[in-house]
């Protein structure tokens, strides 16, 4: 569902773009242009495949000692998403009161958590 959201940004929705980004005196912190969605949606898209793999549903040949290094790779990016840069993102950040940091907060953070540990579990051999 998010790599469909991330799409629809890249190729001009505007819905819920309000509140995916930082914002600082009520102005975004950064500009997201359109082919970085893609980018997010693709790797999201990859992560999932590398998901699928990973639990043996395309059978036990497929689930390999290669595909567990990826996925505790996106373990540890996930993890450090939820932490965050001590500023704008993640559950440390220090700029609060905003509606993104509301829902970095509440949703964001917590669900780049479970991500992390998804992807850690997926990584077990």
């Amino acid at each position: 569902m998010a790599a469909v959201l991330h799409f629809y940004w890249a190729f001009g929705g505007n819905s819920g773009q309000s509140i995916s980004a930082p914002e600082f005196s009520g102005r975004a912190v950064f500009h997201v242009p359109r082919y970085s969605n893609a980018i997010v949606a693709l790797g999201l898209l990859v992560v999932a495949l590398v998901l699928v793999v990973r639990s043996g549903v395309l059978g036990s040949a497929v689930r390999t000692a290669v595909t567990a290094a990826p996925a505790r790779l996106m373990a540890i990016g996930f993890a450090l998403r939820a932490l965050g840069e001590f500023h704008y993102l993640g559950f440390f950040k220090s700029v609060r009161g905003t509606p993104f940091a509301y829902y970095d907060t509440w949703f964001y953070s917590p669900l780049f958590v479970c991500l992390a540990v998804i992807c850690a579990t997926a990584g077990l051999d």
